[in-house]
């Protein structure tokens, strides 16, 4: 690709990351960090979700995609899809590699313009429309015939985090190594359906008071009274200096005082006390007045 497709692509692309898209269909917006509970208090059982925002967590992904020596026209108004190779599926071809999905495009959406451009025989132009869902573009010119074009177009695919990746984790005072979290992408708070277009991360743990419940990888944070529950966000590349961290509270019932055992009366204490007995009644006996004479 020549070095005017190079320099429109790198001036759309920073002008499309300083400008914030606002959040609607594809519902992508420029967002800081962020990660907090869904709740502000959990009790013993309970699923404690997280939620992290962070465009950082859902990049855009790029293909090539290139009709070769198209052999008709191809008129202003018609749709290039990425998709199908229409208008020209024969000579069509995607990127090696190419992670779009051609069969159901919109689990893939495009990112908006201006972020992408095509090259038509060496000569750069923005894409002048674009339909997200469909996976297709139009150009504001007709290409002739024997026209070779290119497009570095731009999407979004479901981005998922394992725990691996050391991105979250939930911790308690009394579980300090607590558990790292997996986050996957959903639609929003309130619906946790796949999304790639969200932004949005959603992860969980299971808030146990079994002592057992320390070990690493098993879903749980060991809690006790008085404890609370913490989180840190590390972003994509996992870290040691949190990017962002939230609490909630927790409600356990406090601990039942274990009673102080009395202990039963053996043979040794029953004699102590018949011995103690009359021992009390013989000085009674020797206190007894005498009748005078």
């Amino acid at each position: 690709m020549g070095t005017k497709v190079a320099a429109l692509i790198t001036l759309a692309v920073f002008y499309y990351w300083l400008a914030p898209v606002p959040a609607q269909a594809g519902h992508f917006s420029i967002l800081p960090s962020d990660i907090h509970f869904s709740a502000t208090s959990y009790g013993d059982g309970d699923t404690a979700v997280v939620y992290v925002s962070d465009p950082d967590l859902s990049p855009p992904t790029d293909c090539d995609a290139t009709w070769s020596k198209i052999p008709s026209p191809v008129q202003f108004d018609e749709w290039w899809n990425l998709a199908t190779g229409s208008p020209h599926p024969a000579h069509y071809a995607l990127s090696a590699g190419c992670a779009f999905d051609t069969v159901s495009p919109s689990q893939t959406p495009l990112r908006p313009p201006p972020g992408w451009a095509a090259d038509v025989d060496g000569t750069a132009f923005l894409v002048a429309d674009f339909d997200q869902a469909l996976g297709a573009i139009k150009l504001s010119f007709t290409v002739n015939a024997s026209s070779t074009v290119t497009t570095v177009f731009q999407f979004d695919v479901l981005n998922f985090y394992p725990a691996s990746s050391t991105v979250a984790r939930i911790y308690s005072e009394s579980d300090p190594n607590g558990e790292l979290v997996s986050i996957s992408e959903v639609f929003s708070e309130s619906d946790s359906t796949p999304d790639p277009a969200s932004a949005l991360f959603r992860g969980q743990v299971t808030v146990s008071t079994d002592p057992g419940s320390q070990s690493p990888a098993d879903g749980r944070v060991w809690v006790r009274h008085g404890d609370s529950l913490f989180v840190d966000y590390f972003g994509p590349g996992g870290g040691a200096t949190p990017l962002s961290s939230s609490s909630a509270s927790l409600t356990l019932p406090a601990p039942t005082p274990t009673p102080t055992p009395v202990p039963a009366s053996g043979p040794i204490s029953l004699a102590v006390l018949g011995i103690t007995f009359l021992i009390l009644m013989w000085w009674r006996l020797t206190r007894t007045q005498r009748p005078k004479t």
